[in-house]
């Protein structure tokens, strides 16, 4: 449940003070300047609360109708309120302190005209301020959400991921079992090192590029004995120790590209190959994984789910700081991925 913005009263007490110095401002001090008597100086005050008032009314009943876009209605709204606010000094100009300053027809006209035109100004204002407030209280809203949904999306990608990678080990386990069944308890020891791994690292913000290098290179240890001498596999780690503890990447990025590696290049009736080289470079990260491919085609969607998964991830995660190429020839299959180490 997404809590309460605790600012909320904070920053309405703030838009609030802004508006009332504004306005304050705005119809008093010019006249506090010339101000000699109690008269010049309670009527400012008098209508600096008129003004006030007024422009909070007038935001109550016509915002409503200008964020909705009901023009039509917001234009009746401002018609009828500003032949109200003219009636209403009409009738205040015979009893406005201070009388003998607004004596005369021509005085009148213009206190109408001062007055009215200082509370539109004003209205026009608060409305703006109103409608800026709005538009900031909608966009963080808006940012929430969408960090909210690339969480529960990059949660729902580790759970379509986990599964479907140790569905393919469990099937690799019943193959070893079948021909060489005395090194199925070192396997299952793996195994089991392989499934605490995205238990405990799974749901981490980010992890170390060192324990994420660990955890491909156990899966490699039990690719090599489930392929034995058919599959000729090449694993190049970062020679930078420190930096690979320092760096961090999101958890279980990489294991779906190094699992469609050994998963699709087996099948061959030749000998095939894995080639998986990791380096750390001028805070990159590049990965470049390289597979032979069988005989026979493999079948576009047959890289499915694995691939698709990383890409949302890396949108999600890494947005326009990463690149992602993949390239594929008649006998082999490359992926090459590239990550800005501090865009995590």
């Amino acid at each position: 449940m997404m809590k309460k913005n605790a600012n909320w009263p904070i920053e309405k007490i703030s838009f609030e003070v802004v508006f009332f110095v504004t306005v304050l401002f705005l119809t008093v001090l010019h006249q506090w300047i010339a101000s000699n008597t109690f008269g010049y100086f309670f009527s400012p005050v008098l209508f600096f609360i008129v003004v006030y008032l007024q422009a909070q009314l007038y935001q109550y009943i016509a915002l409503p109708s200008l964020i909705n876009k009901k023009y039509v209605q917001f234009g009746s709204i401002t018609i009828v309120y500003l032949l109200l606010l003219v009636l209403v000094f009409s009738g205040l100009n015979r009893y406005w302190p201070n009388q003998t300053y607004h004596h005369g027809e021509r005085k009148t006209i213009k206190f109408i005209i001062y007055y009215v035109s200082t509370c539109v100004i004003s209205s026009i204002f608060i409305i703006f301020l109103a409608l800026i407030r709005q538009y900031y209280q909608a966009l963080e809203k808006r940012t929430r959400d969408q960090l909210l949904l690339n969480e529960m999306n990059t949660k729902l990608l580790h759970y379509q991921l986990n599964p479907h990678f140790f569905f393919n080990m469990f099937n690799n386990l019943y193959g070893v079992s079948l021909t060489h069944p005395e090194r199925i308890p070192e396997l299952i020891l793996q195994l089991s090192n392989l499934m605490r791994y995205p238990l405990e690292k799974g749901n981490n913000a980010a992890v170390s590029i060192k324990e994420e290098l660990e955890y491909i290179k156990t899966y490699v240890n039990i690719e090599k004995e489930r392929s034995g001498k058919r599959c000729k596999i090449t694993l190049n780690l970062p020679n930078d120790k420190e930096s690979i503890s320092h760096y961090q990447i999101a958890p279980l990025l990489l294991i779906t590209l190094v699992e469609n590696a050994f998963k699709h290049s087996a099948g061959s009736l030749n000998e095939w190959f894995v080639k998986l080289h990791f380096e750390v470079n001028a805070n990159e990260f590049k990965v470049d994984i390289s597979n032979s491919l069988p005989e026979t085609p493999i079948k576009k969607e047959s890289l499915g789910m694995g691939l698709s998964n990383i890409r949302k991830r890396l949108d999600l995660l890494y947005s326009e700081h990463y690149t992602f190429e993949i390239y594929q020839l008649d006998s082999e299959y490359r992926t090459i991925l590239t990550i800005q180490l501090n865009a995590l």
